[in-house]
């Protein structure tokens, strides 16, 4: 351990034991190629633990400090923050810089990160290849964030965004060095997602810059709120046009007629004037008019039939004429 020496105390055990005993609350132990934590039972009292340039490859052992406040562990080996579920009063986290393997990104456990929920104010983690930063919307108490040189793309938007609503109190963020700064209006962007955020990148957000992105922001959801509404006018008249015109019944249409356009049906009418004069000298017609009513009440129902009952191709009825 760097700077420190403690009378006979030549093994780590051996030290870590002594610090307990001595209540120390700083312990400094970077550049000393350790691989891993152990024996910090005795060290309840420390609050400030500094391990970097180290081999460390996780954080288990720490979580037995149950007072820690600040832990540093920049320039290490670690692959994935979990261990901590102990530490409900860590406000200090900083596991920048991890030498990891290509294609290998600093994840983040959910039960530490749902301890730390609740304390944690600062959150160092830049230059790791992190990629998914969901997780961290857990902590609702973060008020300064360094991602800076991650591997945020275009697809973590949505993420970033989840996060941002989840944390009020989060005024410093910075995201320099990740592939989601070359999205257009990027900076525009990620001050919308967030009302107290103060500073970007290391750039301050003034209340001008703000208000005038919010104000555009509003005119912007106006202008495709009234494309929607055209739009869908237009569908709606389409949808019109393709139905197929529907025409009245005839019998309503005749009902909905005025008496005055239904004319009456010819109506025909037997005069004597339509006799020959000689059967109306004879006094013959009525004779015969007569005759040919009661034929015609003997009329089969066969209309190709006459009155007598002969078959009558041409369906036409001989009774009450005078055939001689």
């Amino acid at each position: 351990m760097r700077g420190w020496t403690c009378g006979g105390c030549k093994e780590w055990p051996d030290r870590l034991r002594c610090c307990g005993r001595l209540q120390m609350r700083v312990m400094y132990a970077y550049d000393n190629r350790l691989t891993h934590i152990e024996h910090l039972e005795a060290c309840n009292r420390l609050t400030h633990v500094y391990l970097q340039n180290n081999q460390l490859t996780d954080l288990s052992g720490l979580g037995a400090i149950k007072n820690l406040a600040k832990l540093y562990v920049d320039n290490n080996a670690i692959a994935r923050v979990e261990g901590l579920e102990g530490l409900l009063h860590l406000q200090e986290l900083h596991i920048s810089d991890q030498r990891l393997p290509e294609g290998i990104s600093l994840e983040f456990g959910r039960n530490s990160m749902l301890a730390l929920s609740r304390s944690l104010r600062v959150l160092g983690a830049s230059r790791c290849g992190i990629a998914d930063v969901t997780p961290l919307a857990m902590l609702r108490e973060l008020r300064i964030a360094n991602l800076g040189g991650n591997a945020l793309e275009h697809d973590s938007v949505e993420g970033l965004e989840g996060m941002l609503a989840q944390m009020p109190y989060l005024h410093s963020l910075d995201l320099v060095d990740n592939p989601i700064c070359h999205i257009p209006k990027y900076r525009d962007n990620i001050i919308l997602m967030s009302q107290n955020l103060e500073e970007l990148d290391g750039k301050l957000i003034s209340g001008t810059e703000r208000q005038f992105l919010l104000q555009l922001h509003i005119r912007k959801l106006k202008r495709e709120q009234a494309a929607e509404r055209r739009e869908a006018k237009l569908m709606a008249a389409a949808a019109e046009m393709q139905k197929p015109p529907q025409q009245p019944p005839l019998q309503m249409y005749m009902h909905s007629m005025p008496a005055s356009h239904m004319s009456p049906l010819p109506r025909a009418e037997v005069t004597l004037d339509n006799v020959a004069p000689a059967e109306a000298a004879q006094g013959g017609f009525q004779s015969r008019v007569s005759s040919g009513a009661a034929a015609q009440q003997r009329v089969p129902s066969n209309p190709g039939s006459d009155a007598t009952g002969h078959d009558n191709p041409d369906g036409l009825s001989l009774a009450g004429v005078n055939l001689s």
